[in-house]
């Protein structure tokens, strides 16, 4: 695998989404972990390793499994706030508007053993997080079994940050998108269940997510906003990072329509780089859900019951094919 840019194609992990959805959906008591293990090794002559997790309990306790099976697995552990300001008024802010996920933070902060007003604990970011790739969205009218499919393709360079982007590493970097996890999560105390194949976050980290409800979302970059947004400072903020805000929807949202108003809600910070979400559920309603990164105004392009496609341009800007720009 010599190739400059790899094509990474979650078919596979898709797949089996459903299958590990519904095979674990047993009784009785269990422990919190109930799987952890792997099932894709990296070999010498491969990139990537998947995981799959099922985690069952109170949110705080999925969220102590998260960061015992992150410093087992991943070796890493929740960045500090260096400004305490900022780290008090994302604690406030989560409190009082994504309340599963500030549960989950104290079981978290309880694994690590760390105060969680003082650490990064809405987040466990490891080697990066994707950056290009495409999507569909089929509704149950253009389907062979009269459901809602969405394909989702992965384009990404499988290069260590450090080689990415000509920033300074170790020879124990590891690569971008190499150590990848299908997780599912049933929270006893709040919150629909999910199951998500994801990366580079690995507590909300999620390319495509799914609920109990039927609800998915998928995250791509969006080129138009990352070339025109303001970056803000990871420990000079207060909100939520696109990941985060995307495992808001599958803990809280049923459908479409709850979904947008979730957007409206809640505020998102960036902080890597511009993206926007395609939003789907069992009727056949999707929508492509955009921020203006200069008015901070979410744009929503609905599907209209036909085929929805979404890659790496603002659909809002560029609605019509036909009038794309050539590139140079």
């Amino acid at each position: 695998m010599d190739q400059v840019i790899k094509k990474h194609v979650f078919g596979v992990c898709t797949l089996l989404l459903c299958m590990l959805f519904c095979s674990s959906c047993n009784h009785g008591e269990k422990k919190v972990i109930e799987v952890n293990e792997t099932i894709v090794s990296k070999e010498p002559d491969t990139h990537q390793e998947v995981r799959h997790i099922v985690l069952r309990g109170t949110n705080q306790e999925i969220g102590k499994a998260i960061g015992d099976i992150a410093q087992e697995w991943l070796r890493i552990k929740p960045r500090i706030f260096k400004n305490a300001l900022y780290g008090k008024a994302n604690r406030l802010y989560l409190e009082k508007n994504y309340p599963i996920l500030a549960e989950q933070m104290k079981g978290l902060a309880q694994s690590y053993n760390l105060d969680p007003s003082d650490y990064l604990v809405s987040e466990l970011i490891y080697d990066l997080w994707p950056s290009a790739c495409s999507i569909t969205s089929y509704p149950p009218n253009c389907t062979k079994n009269g459901h809602t499919m969405v394909a989702h393709n992965f384009d990404w360079r499988p290069g260590t940050f450090a080689e990415l982007f000509g920033t300074h590493g170790t020879s124990n970097d590891h690569k971008t998108v190499s150590r990848n996890f299908v997780m599912e999560l049933y929270p006893t105390d709040g919150g629909y269940s999910s199951i998500g194949i994801g990366s580079m976050d690995f507590l909300h980290g999620l390319f495509d997510g799914m609920n109990s409800r039927g609800l998915l979302v998928s995250i791509l970059v969006d080129e138009n906003c990352t070339k025109n947004m303001n970056l803000a400072s990871i420990d000079e903020s207060c909100g939520l990072v696109s990941v985060t805000l995307a495992h808001l929807l599958l803990d809280t949202c049923a459908n479409v329509e709850e979904a947008k108003t979730a957007f409206l809600l809640n505020k998102m910070v960036f902080l890597l780089e511009g993206v926007h979400f395609l939003v789907c559920d069992t009727t056949g309603k999707s929508t492509i859900c955009e921020i203006d990164p200069l008015l901070f105004q979410w744009h929503f392009t609905d599907n209209n019951n036909d085929p929805q496609i979404m890659t790496n341009h603002a659909l809002y800007l560029h609605p019509d094919i036909n009038k794309f720009t050539e590139s140079k």
